[in-house]
């Protein structure tokens, strides 16, 4: 049996990503309807960017935002206040809440 591995990406090839995934949401934005806006952002961890947080946050958009859960991760949600956390507003399943 024979295995092909795929080339590691290039530094271009991510950053290409990275650009593509903040003008894919301000793409959205400006094809709204008139009247319309996003109000809420959910996506997985390729959106993981501060340029997207950074976005959400001006434009007053909720966001949910996947991350791979290193131990930065980990120690950042640990340091949220217990106080913080509410159940979701749209919460299907009762073990999430947001912070």
């Amino acid at each position: 049996m024979t295995t092909k591995l795929k080339p590691p990406k290039s530094v271009a090839m991510i950053l290409g990503q990275i650009a593509g995934n903040l003008e894919f949401l301000q793409a959205c934005e400006r094809n709204m309807p008139k009247g319309k806006r996003i109000v809420a952002v959910r996506a997985d961890s390729a959106a993981y960017q501060a340029a997207i947080f950074n976005r959400c946050e001006v434009t007053g958009k909720l966001f949910a935002i996947c991350a791979d859960q290193d131990a930065a991760v980990k120690a950042a949600i640990a340091g949220i206040p217990e106080s913080d956390w509410k159940r979701s507003a749209t919460e299907r399943s009762p073990r999430r809440s947001i912070a």
